[in-house]
């Protein structure tokens, strides 16, 4: 996951601020609950950078939303894979491993259960 702030967002290759402004749009159409829109906006910006773990963590909120709970699973476990080489400090990462876990246990067994989560050191 890309920490996008304000120096980041005028990168000279426009690709950071392209992706930002992907995000934002995306995020608004998710709070309009306009879903197959924010899902589009997505998968463009996905398109660009496949690894980004923000873009694929709201795919797949944005899919589990629309109600395509098999493509959320497959993305929140992409998204999960995505955190591996990410510079990202130990906390952090485990933190973002276990919200993207939470919600592929919601999927898969109808339950948050992060217990056997929470005692795995990643």
């Amino acid at each position: 996951m890309t920490t996008r702030d304000a120096s980041e967002n005028d990168a000279p290759d426009g690709g950071t601020t392209e992706l930002a402004r992907s995000l934002e749009l995306a995020w608004r159409h998710y709070g309009e609950s306009r879903y197959d829109e924010a899902c589009a906006t997505l998968e463009a910006a996905l398109q660009r950078d496949p690894r980004d773990f923000e873009v694929q963590y709201a795919l797949a909120l944005a899919l589990k939303k629309r109600g395509d709970a098999p493509r959320a699973a497959a993305t929140f476990r992409g998204a999960i894979d995505s955190l591996d080489g990410q510079d990202l400090d130990t906390t952090r990462r485990r933190m973002l491993r276990r919200l993207a876990v939470g919600h592929l246990n919601m999927l898969d067994h109808g339950r948050w259960d992060l217990e056997p989560e929470t005692w795995k050191r990643t």
